[in-house]
């Protein structure tokens, strides 16, 4: 028996679960469905192995959070039920298929998802079968064939009118009604009922024990490595994955759905956080216009930086905790990383005519404060940049807007070095109004409770948020 507990395998009535367990040792789930994927990814699962999935009653799995699993640098096995369908599907993103039923769906004898699909009872039941999946019946005919029981045609048309049926109502007995066997001799049709009632083959069985042996007798060498991105999904499947994301608490998984109810509630957060995230997500849209990278000779030292910012001593558990895979705990540090980098360097760094203590001084005279010492690098680095991106873009402030915003400050009227001051004054407006209106404004992908929802994420503060809130 291989001991294999950082794999999931989600088993329901293909295969009982004590039997399973003599094969692999895993953390068993119930019958996978919508969001069950996301919902552990972040747990520290190496590899998921998909029996069984629901098809009615509830949303069934997506594809997609199979696909982003795989991403992730999870190998997803499937066989048997749903993951023989959903492993013939996703075969070409990485998707590891095994078995029979597998090989009917990939090589395209079968199509309908109803070939799997049985009525069983409930977890507590052990998941006990209530009707027979047509593969099984399917399987079952096509070894009475071989064994001259039956004609190929005879049995074409006993699946043609099982297939008729609703799948909750499949059974033997059922297809033992049949007038094909109704018509055959007395002598074959009884030898034909003894053969289907006592020979009859569960392939969806076979087939999960099949890919659970095929998992324990793998060597890491011959796992399936992760291909990496496929693509990159839109902002709203990335905030649908977002409210169906497992966190690891001291009370068990919650979800992301748990945390945006709750920061729905703080609104002094929204507001403290909005113009700031929206300003990141200009800096970075600026950095891939101008194919500007992080350099990866100081990602070491940024990210030594980050972990004593955020106390970060393990960091598997605090991944766990905060919803995120090494993956995506990377990739969203990237983005950070380059972020800032971009920032400390400022804008004279990147052939843009700037100054900061000329800035700086228009800054702090303007603003009355004059003797103040404040470093104040980042936000006019940022501004600067900002505006940059605009008029690479053609994005020019409404004058309307440009003319109520100088209003605002009547002591440049008083000002000797009157012109210079305002076209520092236009720069601001100009920043003001395009992080008021934010990026999707203009035409950028982008959404404000996804980013501070990574922004609690990436900053270990959704951990924090359900500890305060677990009770």
């Amino acid at each position: 028996m291989n001991k294999s507990p950082s794999v999931a395998v989600f088993l329901g009535p293909s295969l009982p679960r004590q039997q399973a367990r003599q094969i692999l040792d895993a953390d068993y789930y119930p019958p996978a469905s919508k969001g069950d994927i996301y919902r552990i990814m972040a747990s520290g699962v190496k590899t998921i192995i998909l029996i069984d999935g629901i098809f009615h009653g509830k949303p069934s799995i997506w594809h997609r959070e199979l696909i982003h699993a795989i991403e992730e640098g999870i190998q997803v096995f499937g066989a048997s039920s749903m993951g023989a369908l959903r492993a013939a599907e996703l075969e070409p993103f990485g998707m590891v298929g095994h078995g029979q039923v597998f090989a009917w769906y990939r090589d395209g004898l079968l199509e309908s998802d109803d070939e799997v699909a049985l009525l069983h009872g409930t977890e507590e039941s052990g998941f006990v079968s209530m009707s027979e999946p047509l593969v099984n019946i399917r399987y079952t005919l096509l070894q009475a064939v071989e064994a001259n029981y039956l004609t190929a045609e005879q049995a074409r048309y006993l699946i043609d009118e099982v297939k008729q049926l609703y799948y909750p109502q499949r059974s033997y007995q059922q297809m033992l009604q049949s007038q094909v066997i109704q018509d055959l001799p007395s002598e074959n049709a009884t030898r034909l009922k003894h053969y289907l009632l006592h020979h009859k083959i569960n392939i969806k069985q076979i087939d999960a024990m099949g890919v659970l042996k095929l998992y324990a007798s793998l060597s890491q060498e011959q796992i399936p490595k992760p291909k990496g991105r496929f693509c990159s999904p839109s902002i709203d499947l990335q905030f649908q994955r977002l409210k169906m994301t497992g966190f690891v608490t001291a009370s068990g998984l919650r979800v992301g759905k748990d945390i945006l109810q709750l920061l729905k509630q703080d609104v002094e957060l929204q507001g403290r956080m909005r113009s700031q995230l929206a300003k990141r997500c200009f800096l970075l849209r600026w950095a891939r216009q101008n194919q500007i990278s992080f350099p990866i000779a100081q990602w070491q030292s940024y990210l030594r930086q980050w972990q004593q910012k955020y106390n970060i001593v393990n960091e598997a558990e605090w991944l766990q905790s905060n919803g995120l895979t090494s993956v995506t705990y990377q990739e969203i540090l990237a983005e950070y990383f380059l972020v800032d980098w971009i920032v400390q360097q400022g804008p004279d760094y990147f052939g843009i005519k700037w100054n900061y203590q000329t800035a700086l001084s228009a800054e702090l005279r303007f603003t009355g404060n004059v003797g103040s010492q404040v470093n104040m690098w980042p936000e006019l680095s940022q501004r600067r940049l900002i505006v940059e991106w605009a008029e690479q873009n053609g994005v020019v402030c409404p004058e309307t807007e440009l003319n109520s915003y100088l209003e605002k400050w009547p002591q440049l009227n008083n000002l000797i070095d009157q012109e210079q001051h305002q076209a520092w004054l236009v720069e601001k407006a100009m920043e003001a109004w395009i992080v008021d209106k934010e990026p999707q404004y203009f035409g950028i992908s982008w959404s404000f409770p996804q980013a501070l929802f990574q922004e609690l994420q990436i900053t270990g503060k959704a951990a924090q948020i359900l500890v305060v809130n677990s009770h």
